[in-house]
């Protein structure tokens, strides 16, 4: 269990202490390890990062004592993480602008709320918007939030001002694009998961001098799609290795 160690707190100042409550406010010396930590960031300057983590099974009927213990949090934190149940539960209001407004209000400055294959909502005092998530088909959905926050913490870590971001809509809303990739790879099957990764890590792997691409119709090259893939180790042969395949479909007559 993690106890308190005062010397962590030399590596605070300016840095990013994130906290998850899934059952850190369930009370013993965990919670007040995690109050004692939360007092030493604030007097460092550190960036507060707060996910409610609710779990329904942990708080039953106890849910104003979990909305108590998480307000607090809310109310120093710079950044807040919600699902859509924790915000409206947190909140008390259905709306979700609504409830931004009340976090907002309570002090936090950034909050992402993710809504699963709807996206994430990023709201600051000065924009809201929705940025879409990438469709996948979920196998566990274990650890998505998790990846979701540390890359949205590990983008933001980047940057020597935290204030500068609070206004940079453009900088913020890609900041979520890419941590609703990565929480997106935590769905997908490992092989996958893996390739995911290394296409984040290497930038705009479209535009490299190792990507190869055609372009073609598919029933002109060779009938259909099984014909197609028939024909993969060709352009294994001439190095290629992106296709962009055009219409497969019934199109309508005429000019579209």
């Amino acid at each position: 269990e993690l106890t308190y160690d005062s010397s962590l707190k030399s590596n605070f100042d300016n840095n990013i202490i994130h906290f998850g409550a899934a059952t850190a406010l369930l009370g013993g010396p965990l919670e007040e390890t995690y109050s004692r930590y939360l007092f030493d960031g604030l007097t460092k300057n550190a960036i507060i990062s707060f996910d409610p983590n609710y779990r329904v099974d942990l708080w039953k009927n106890k849910e104003e004592v979990f909305i108590r213990k998480c307000h607090p949090f809310i109310e120093k934190s710079h950044l807040c993480k919600f699902s859509l149940e924790e915000a409206q539960l947190l909140s008390d209001k259905e709306d979700l602008e609504d409830a931004c407004q009340i976090f907002h209000e309570m002090g936090t400055k950034i909050i992402v709320v993710t809504l699963g294959g709807a996206g994430t909502l990023l709201s600051t005092e000065k924009f809201k918007k929705t940025i879409p998530s990438i469709k996948v088909s979920p196998k566990d959905t274990t650890g998505a939030g998790d990846a979701f926050i540390g890359c949205f913490l590990q983008q933001i870590a980047q940057y020597s001002n935290f204030e500068d971001l609070l206004t940079n809509e453009n900088l913020l809303t890609n900041m979520v694009a890419r941590a609703n990739k990565a929480g997106a790879i935590k769905n997908r099957p490992k092989e996958l998961q893996n390739q995911d990764i290394d296409r984040l890590n290497s930038g705009n792997w479209y535009q490299s001098e190792q990507m190869v691409g055609m372009q073609m119709y598919v029933d002109r090259f060779n009938k259909d799609i099984n014909g197609l893939k028939d024909k993969l180790p060709y352009f294994d042969d001439l190095g290629i290795n992106f296709l962009h395949l055009m219409p497969i479909t019934t199109r309508p007559d005429g000019e579209n």
